[in-house]
């Protein structure tokens, strides 16, 4: 969970940063290891005012 965000940018921003430092080529053993990964977003309360809901796996 991400709380003091101004606006919906920075929640991208921030996101993109994160999946870019994430997502790499590594070295392991002699092997390149290839990591990535993928997300959700939802934002309280626009999305659901129920914040049990937001918290749901989603698959």
């Amino acid at each position: 969970m991400l709380s003091g965000l101004k606006n919906e940018s920075e929640l991208h921003e921030l996101l993109n940063r994160l999946l870019q430092h994430i997502s790499a080529t590594y070295s392991l053993a002699g092997q390149s290891i290839e990591i990535s990964m993928s997300m959700g977003v939802t934002v309280y309360p626009q999305d659901n005012p129920d914040p049990d809901i937001l918290m749901e796996p989603r698959g």
